[in-house]
């Protein structure tokens, strides 16, 4: 979640499959039904994430 520091960059990345950097994410990753979410679901999808800890390898 690093890479999306708002929300707006995150629905971005959601709609088109790309990260901020213009790379592709992996097709393997639903992009169709993110497009289909509505804005608040996306918000709240994000709000949701950025409150969970993350991992580091070391702790895989």
């Amino acid at each position: 979640m690093n890479r999306y520091p708002t929300a707006d960059a995150f629905m971005a990345m959601l709609r088109t499959g790309h990260r901020p950097d213009g790379s592709a994410i992996s097709p393997v990753m639903p992009f169709g039904s993110f497009r289909q979410m509505n804005e608040t679901d996306l918000r709240a999808l994000y709000a949701y994430l950025k409150s969970v800890p993350g991992t580091t390898l070391a702790q895989r």
